[in-house]
Order: C-alpha cells, then structure tokens, then sequence
C-alpha cells in the first residue's frame, strides 16, 4: 500500500542540497552572528569550574579520551568531536541562558555539534554560519511536517 504522507524528507534534502550561503539575507547572516556570539559568551560563563555541570561533563569527557580533534571552551585540551559537542552542549545549557528560536532551543544544540565538527575538518566561520542556517531551516521544517505546532 503506497503511503498517503507527503514525503517530507525528500522535498527537504532537495531544498538543502540546492542552498547556499549567497542564499541567506543580509538581516540573517547579522543576527545569526549576534546569536552565536550570545551562545559562545553563555558557554564561556558555564565552563568555570565553579559550575558543577561543568566539573561533571569534563570528568567525564577526560575519562572517555578521543582523539584530539576540537576543543572544548574554556578548556586547554581537545577531544573528539563528539566528546567536545557533549560538554560544550552540556555547559550551553548549564546556566539556562540558551534561546528561543521557532522551536525549542536550536542554538544551544545547533551550535556546539557545528563548531566542533567544524574545528574537526577545518571548517571556515561561514562555513559555520550557513551549517546553523540551515540547522535552523531544517529543525523548522521537520517542526511543521510534524504538526508539532498545531
């Protein structure tokens, strides 16, 4: 039986595979600098020691080893990329001054998972800026062909 869902998944990918930075207005690429900036101060603030989300995920992380392949803010050692989105993501949210986006808290989770993959194959800042975008563009897409809104 052939399903009678729309296949969101397809029109998605087809509209990401043709996208481009050039593609992003002006008013976006500012306010997405303003947004990362913001997320990068609110990640520096958590990585004090004094913060024990902060104590805890890096224990952790140090435990766990990898190869050194992106840092984690505030910290003088790398880790994987894995391991280095799962503390930087975890220290996002430790003081709870993540945003708000269309749908949850997309930077905080968008941000630290772009940046280390990012350090990880050598990425360029707007490289970064459009991977967001389009993180964002697809976290909203998915929101509506869930009718997670309605």
């Amino acid at each position: 039986m052939k399903s009678k869902c729309p296949n969101y998944t397809r029109a998605i990918a087809d509209n990401l595979a043709a996208f481009a930075f050039e593609d992003i207005p002006g008013e976006v690429v500012d306010r997405t600098k303003l947004i990362l900036l913001d997320t990068l101060g609110a990640l520096l603030a958590a990585s004090s020691p004094r913060y024990s989300a902060a104590r805890i995920i890096i224990d952790f992380v140090k435990a766990q080893g990898g190869e050194p392949q992106a840092g984690i803010i505030g910290r003088d050692f790398k880790t994987s990329a894995v391991n280095a989105a799962l503390a930087n993501g975890t220290m996002g949210h430790a003081l709870d001054f993540d945003d708000f986006g269309g749908y949850g808290h997309p930077t905080v989770t968008l941000f630290p998972a772009l940046l280390a993959l990012g350090e990880s194959v050598g990425s360029s800042g707007r490289d970064l800026l459009e991977a967001y975008v389009v993180g964002c563009e697809i976290g909203l897409a998915l929101q509506h062909a869930t009718k997670y809104n309605q």
